[in-house]
């Protein structure tokens, strides 16, 4: 599946739910990611959402961090600015923290005498 496509999917299954019907306007789907747009994988994914706003007549935003990856504090006023506006529908990806900082599944090994 290409990059935007998942994206893409995601904000037609949103729009499918959404009732046209409820409002004149055009309904607005925001997604809020932990990764500035010019991160050369963001890059196609917002290019995946600006073109599915445009095939499903629907507003998209797309609203990252400035250039920090790990800045929690930016992540959450994004979020918050998000649900301020109340979209018709919001999108966050889930980001695991990177190997050196998870917990091992396993215990540790003993060390050898």
């Amino acid at each position: 599946m290409p990059r935007g496509s998942f994206l893409g999917a995601s904000l037609l299954a949103l729009a499918a739910g959404f009732s046209t019907a409820v409002s004149a306007a055009q309904p607005t789907f925001v997604m809020v990611s932990h990764s500035p747009e010019s991160d050369s994988y963001w890059t196609s994914v917002v290019k995946g959402l600006q073109q599915a706003g445009k095939d499903l007549g629907v507003t998209v935003q797309y609203r990252g961090t400035d250039n920090n990856l790990n800045d929690p504090n930016q992540q959450r006023r994004n979020l918050e600015a998000a649900i301020a506006g109340k979209p018709d529908g919001l999108s966050s990806p889930i980001r695991r923290r990177p190997p050196s900082t998870r917990r091992s599944r396993r215990p540790p090994t003993p060390a050898s005498p």
